[in-house]
């Protein structure tokens, strides 16, 4: 016979990822499946051949960091710091509450590698313009046209550094 507790903790791990089981199949299955040593299967209908049929989401430390810092540029344009809420960025970049204040700590943080972010993405787009290589009038004129299509192109960016600036 199986433990509960391990029928139980089995169960909770399905759950979380979409698969759906009732605990008296769940026992019947894990009897099975420990004496033929093969995974619990998806759903109790399936009581023949049994294996994890739905792939597992990958997790992306990465990405989710990405997806996390694109959301809450977003948000931070349009409600500011102080209007910007934790679940609606975490909503939008599809991930745990709990990821963001492991990634960035708190909101004020965020904001600050929001920011920092912003003003990189600038000055990178700026390096590439090879202003030395310039005439210093020409130079001049390439940067200010860069400037002000940058700040048409990136609108977020203004309100980012307006937000810092109050």
């Amino acid at each position: 016979p199986v433990p509960n507790t391990f029928v139980l903790g089995v169960w909770f791990a399905c759950r979380s990822v979409g698969f759906v089981l009732d605990r008296g199949s769940l026992i019947a299955e894990m009897s099975l499946s420990v004496t033929n040593r093969q995974a619990p299967g998806r759903d109790c209908s399936d009581a023949g051949e049994v294996g994890l049929e739905k792939k597992l989401k990958v997790r992306d430390a990465d990405e989710t960091r990405r997806r996390l810092l694109q959301a809450a540029k977003a948000e931070f344009a349009k409600n500011g710091l102080g209007g910007a809420r934790v679940d609606e960025i975490s909503d939008r970049a599809q991930a745990n509450k709990r990821m963001l204040y492991h990634y960035f700590g708190s909101k004020d943080d965020l904001f600050q590698t929001v920011l920092e972010q912003a003003y990189l993405d600038i000055r990178n787009a700026e390096q590439r313009l090879q202003l030395d290589s310039l005439a210093p009038k020409q130079a001049l004129e390439t940067l200010v046209r860069f400037t002000w299509n940058y700040y048409i192109k990136n609108p977020e960016f203004i309100t980012l550094v307006n937000s810092e600036n109050l």
